[in-house]
């Protein structure tokens, strides 16, 4: 696996500037452990996992045109083998709030998930979402959210389908629409997937603690472990 981190972000409903920026913020902290971030286009990604990057981070849901009476996808059957090949051979995965949304259940890129979104309500509400670490210090979920206190913002609240008795719950939402799964991890062949479904708007993206735990999801992601974006510890 080489230092690079891919990234697609944005889609018909969520602009790619704003995660971007909160994207390029989390990862400074890998930055000065070499690690380099590159956002790229979906129809790039099956060449770019070529290269063995050391994650891939999606933050774009799997229509393209949402609106249209029969929305056309853009994951083709070979883009999913690649990706699921990818992983399986030690590559790691983060799907970020829509990078889990609109995918095909069942599948194969949902099944390396082990979960999926399945609906938000129309209007955006304040969601808290609380940290539920197992208090075991090898737990991995629990490096994901160590130091990181329940936070809340108005926020688009995914409410999401999780085979919880196969992965690592560490985050929960919940809102006046009712409760939910809101972050997950586990081992999948010789690499790793992370799924955290918050956040929608620029305010939430740059929040404080999201911004923690964007960060300690990427680092979980390629096995580094930092306590934030200014004070790094590498534990190999």
């Amino acid at each position: 696996m080489n230092k690079s981190i891919l990234a697609i972000v944005g889609d018909y409903y969520h602009q790619g500037d704003g995660i971007k920026e909160a994207l390029k913020q989390a990862f400074s902290g890998l930055e000065s452990l070499g690690y380099r971030l590159e956002f790229i286009q979906h129809d790039s990604l099956e060449k770019s996992l070529g290269s063995s990057p050391a994650a891939v981070v999606i933050y774009r849901e799997d229509r393209v045109d949402p609106q249209h009476e029969n929305p056309r996808t853009w994951m083709t059957q070979a883009i999913e083998d690649a990706i699921v090949g990818y992983v399986q051979s030690g590559g790691s995965w983060l799907a970020w709030h829509a990078g889990m949304a609109s995918y095909p259940v069942p599948g194969m890129y949902t099944d390396m998930l082990r979960g999926h979104f399945e609906w938000h309500p129309k209007e955006n509400a304040i969601v808290t979402y609380v940290p539920c670490a197992s208090g075991e210090s090898d737990i991995a979920g629990d490096f994901i959210v160590s130091g990181i206190d329940a936070f809340e913002f108005r926020d688009e609240h995914y409410f999401v389908s999780v085979r919880s008795e196969e992965t690592r719950i560490f985050l929960r939402s919940k809102s006046n629409d009712g409760e939910s799964i809101a972050g997950w991890c586990h081992q999948f062949g010789q690499g790793r997937v992370c799924c955290i479904t918050p956040a929608h708007s620029n305010e939430a993206l740059r929040h404080e603690q999201m911004q923690r735990l964007l960060a300690r999801s990427l680092a979980w992601c390629v096995a580094e472990q930092f306590a934030d974006n200014s004070n790094v510890n590498v534990e190999r």
